[in-house]
């Protein structure tokens, strides 16, 4: 969702002189936007259904997925740098995770 809304802000950011209500309802009026907000949707009906399977204990865990998969994205889509630091916390995230799942 936030690399959508990311994207759909980059590409078709409204003009400087809209101010912040412009763009706000340009977001929420924008097929592109909304399409961000629909996937919002969709992800918490996909962890409702996760929950309702699994143990919280191991499905929540994995929603820390989303600080690995994100900068990344962000990256690979939009040039954006990764410090040191977020590396080291990426690396963190990947082996706690990776614990978790070999624990199941």
């Amino acid at each position: 969702m936030q690399i959508i809304l990311k994207s759909r802000e980059l590409v078709h950011a409204p003009e400087v002189s809209t101010g912040r209500l412009g763009y706000l309802i340009a977001m929420y009026t924008d097929w592109r936007g909304l399409s961000g907000f629909v996937c919002g949707v969709l992800v918490s009906i996909s962890w409702a259904l996760a929950i309702e399977r699994a143990p919280i204990s191991v499905a929540y865990p994995f929603m820390a997925l989303s600080f690995i998969l994100v900068p990344i994205a962000a990256n690979l889509l939009f040039g954006e740098s990764i410090s040191t630091l977020q590396m080291v916390g990426i690396a963190l995230i990947t082996n706690g995770v990776s614990l978790i799942a070999v624990g199941i």
